[in-house]
């Protein structure tokens, strides 16, 4: 686990030190340490997004204290002594500044390495809705992508202080607030193979975090909206293959994704989650 930025209990912006969390001594031991970086960082900043994409560690977005930004910077963890590169990315169309978006890295199907980021707030304060993708050439150029969002299909809801998880080739975009004060959010579904969106009933916090294994989502701290500013340490959990009980195309790539995982999981001799 990495964690770089964000804001202090005050209010004020945190160190722009990268954080690590060792677990080579088994969780019990587990210590937090600051990873030694030398040059120009991302700088001070809040409501940005991490991902990790083998080798790279990716901050996009975020507020600098004075303003929302969508610069992307990327360390490679495979080159020592460690520094932040500014990325200049390629392209004719970029996303728009934001903070409060979300991103997660899609590991299978066409999006497969693209760092994906939905959502967030821009900087008239109001959410948006757009998906886009940042993928790496092999000649070494980055650029963004724009999600298409097909025709026929709902699009999704705009939201920010929410969460995304890849599970397969579905992205699930999970709580967050809109633009209406105390409105309830559907958990919603991007397939990423037909640009389609589908909308299910679900849990309702912002500011939290996501992690799933096999079909299970756990959701873990955050605000509720009856609670909007008591932060609460409870951990829920959500059956997908429930959830998607009437949408058995969904259900057969869940199933789909969690077998292909588990056969190389095997035959790498190793654990495996999303």
């Amino acid at each position: 686990m990495v964690v770089y930025g964000g804001a202090t209990g005050g209010g004020s912006l945190a160190s722009d030190d990268l954080y690590l969390l060792d677990l080579r001594n088994g969780d019990q031991a587990a210590q937090w340490m600051i990873v030694p970086v030398i040059g120009q960082t991302p700088g001070r900043r809040y409501g940005h997004s991490i991902v990790f994409s083998k080798p790279y560690l990716l901050v996009f977005g975020g507020n600098t204290g004075t303003e929302p930004v969508n610069d992307v910077w990327c360390l490679n963890v495979d080159k020592a002594p460690f520094s932040w590169l500014h990325l200049e990315v390629a392209g004719s169309e970029l996303p728009s500044v934001r903070a409060y978006h979300s991103a997660a890295l899609c590991s299978t199907g066409s999006a497969t390495g693209m760092m994906v980021t939905f959502g967030g707030r821009t900087t008239d304060q109001s959410a948006l809705k757009d998906t886009w993708g940042l993928r790496r050439h092999r000649d070494g150029r980055w650029d963004w992508v724009k999600a298409p969002y097909k025709a026929s299909s709902e699009e999704p809801l705009a939201r920010y202080q929410h969460s995304t998880i890849f599970v397969g080739t579905l992205m699930l975009v999970l709580g967050g607030r809109t633009n209406t004060v105390g409105e309830n959010v559907q958990l919603e579904v991007y397939e990423t193979e037909s640009s389609e969106w589908r909308k299910f009933t679900s849990l309702q916090r912002h500011r939290h975090s996501v992690w799933a294994i096999d079909t299970t989502i756990f959701m873990h701290g955050g605000f509720e909206n009856e609670t909007p500013n008591i932060p609460t340490n409870t951990i829920k959990k959500l059956d997908l293959l429930q959830l998607f009980a009437k949408v058995p195309h969904l259900i057969q790539k869940l199933e789909s994704s969690v077998a292909t995982r588990n056969t190389r999981k095997n035959s790498q001799g190793g654990m495996s989650t999303n």
